[in-house]
């Protein structure tokens, strides 16, 4: 198995490379990988489609992949759609789910001052009121204020073409 973090061209001449040498693994690729257009691009272009994506899969959060059942995503990407076009993958759009999660803080603490914020952001409680798109919950904690994803918010696809931000199966 080769496990891979590239980003761009990189990407690009390690996937021809393993190709060309007709090597049949298993390839799982990271998040700089799934950004990269390259592999959600036909030729000429991409590779998307081509053997050297065959053995290819890609770890991405669940709102990146295309599901119409997952109410709160599609909404936020409705929102941001009528903003201008989603030209990336949303791997980075936790910036969406920061005023639901502070209306939720806020609340909760009764205050918009920001240590009573941070403190209120702390509480599990907090997290499970808060109507997130990105991520179901953030996990913050006294030590940490960044996002610490649960496992269960990843999955492993194949590589797919990118509409609105998200990975979209076969006949979408």
């Amino acid at each position: 198995m080769l496990l891979l973090d590239a980003y761009g061209a990189p990407l690009g001449y390690v996937l021809n490379g393993v190709d060309k040498l007709g090597l049949d693994i298993p390839i799982v690729g990271d998040g700089s990988v799934a950004a990269t257009g390259l592999i959600s691009s036909a030729p000429p272009s991409g590779v998307l489609g081509t053997p050297a994506v065959r053995n290819l899969v890609v770890e991405i959060g669940k709102s990146i992949r295309y599901d119409a059942s997952a109410t709160w995503v599609t909404r936020a990407v409705a929102a941001m759609r009528a903003i201008g076009p989603i030209r990336s993958t949303l791997l980075l759009a936790y910036n969406y789910d920061a005023l639901p999660l502070v209306q939720a803080a806020a609340e909760q603490a009764g205050s918009t001052d920001p240590a009573p914020l941070a403190k209120a952001l702390e509480d599990p409680k907090v997290h499970a009121a808060a109507e997130t798109a990105i991520l179901s919950r953030y996990n913050y904690s006294a030590q940490r204020h960044d996002p610490r994803p649960a496992a269960s918010e990843f999955v492993f696809i194949k590589p797919a073409p990118i509409k609105d931000g998200q990975f979209q199966s076969a006949g979408q």
